[in-house]
């Protein structure tokens, strides 16, 4: 147990990366930062563009991959999603745990992640897109400063 939280917020994070854990298994570690400002919308970024961004972002993912059968049967892949220093003056960015699909080679899939990134409003060209190893990526992303996006949470549906 971390020593600087209590036993019961230490069981519902426990809880948390468990129900996290369930949606997987994941193959890949995401990290993409947002630009402070994007000019094409001549605004600076507020919290509330991020969600909708993240949701913009792995919905270019599963078109790639799944085409209109991602919109038609609901086909996408198992994604995690947090927000991190969103309510801080830090540069905020969003930490993701995903599935590569099958059939499909993990280099193409980092492509695929780089493409809808680029393709995405709001999202940095600095990002990193590593192999996901163990479930301490998973414990990192439920850090109490940290905001699970519950809505773009989900398994894998292929």
């Amino acid at each position: 147990m971390n020593a600087s939280i209590g036993p019961s917020t230490a069981v519902i994070q426990g809880t948390v990366v468990e129900q996290l854990k369930a949606m997987g298994p994941f193959t890949h570690a995401v990290t993409v930062t947002f630009k402070r400002y994007e000019p094409r919308h001549c605004c600076c970024l507020r919290e509330e563009f991020i969600e909708p961004t993240a949701r913009h972002m792995l919905r270019r993912i599963n078109q790639r991959w799944f085409g209109h059968a991602h919109h038609r049967y609901g086909k996408r892949i198992a994604a995690v999603v947090v927000c991190a220093a969103a309510h801080k003056r830090q540069h905020p960015h969003l930490h993701l745990a995903v599935q590569c699909p099958k059939h499909c080679s993990p280099e193409m899939f980092c492509e695929f992640i780089d493409q809808a990134a680029d393709a995405t409003d709001w999202i940095h060209k600095h990002r990193i897109i590593k192999d996901y190893i163990d479930d301490g990526w998973i414990h990192y992303m439920t850090r109490a400063e940290h905001v699970v996006l519950w809505d773009l949470c989900h398994p894998a549906s292929d």
